[in-house]
């Protein structure tokens, strides 16, 4: 959670005092800058942890601007956990293989998913990392990894994305500021 620091509060209630409403013009600007910043962060962090692409990431990210009246910004990630061929695996396509190898975070790299295969779905014809449930030939289960909003959440992706979302709300709010006073004279 990122929030305006009451120092740089009152440095814009003083230099906004003569503009009506300009202290909340000023800030929701600077909100919804540093929102934005801090999702397209978070995206670039998770993809130098994870091997993930950075649509798959920010098509996860909602974000809820602030207005005038609601000086609250907020930035969503929802989805499900992603399938294992979203990531890295070898091999790529069906093929009788003794281990399906898989890498999910670029800091641990492959990791031998013994009993695993890769083969393509009969409806869909899209490629799926499998395994077995039991000695049967069914049930047969799709095998997942984390789901973006953990990626985002994880505890080397989260402070780095509050950071910069807070670097930018600073610098954001003294140029609308600035952006502001311009204006008015």
């Amino acid at each position: 959670m990122i929030t305006i620091r009451a120092d740089d509060m009152r440095l814009a209630e003083d230099a906004l005092r003569q503009i009506p409403k300009g202290v909340e013009k000023a800030a929701s600007r600077a909100l919804n800058r540093a929102i934005r910043s801090g999702a397209t962060a978070a995206a670039r962090k998770a993809r130098e942890e994870y091997y993930v692409l950075h649509r798959s990431i920010i098509s996860t990210i909602k974000i809820h601007p602030a207005t005038e009246s609601r000086l609250i910004a907020r930035a969503v990630s929802k989805g499900p956990r992603r399938e294992l061929m979203d990531f890295r695996v070898n091999p790529t396509a069906p093929r009788k293989v003794p281990v399906v190898r898989v890498a999910v975070r670029k800091s641990t790299g492959y990791k031998d998913l013994r009993g695993a295969f890769v083969a393509k779905g009969k409806s869909t014809a899209k490629t799926h990392v499998l395994r077995r449930a039991g000695k049967e030939r069914y049930p047969i289960h799709i095998k997942y990894g984390p789901a973006v909003p953990e990626m985002i959440g994880s505890q080397r992706v989260r402070p780095f994305v509050e950071e910069r979302a807070l670097d930018v709300l600073s610098a954001r709010l003294e140029h609308e500021i600035g952006r502001l006073l311009g204006g008015a004279r």
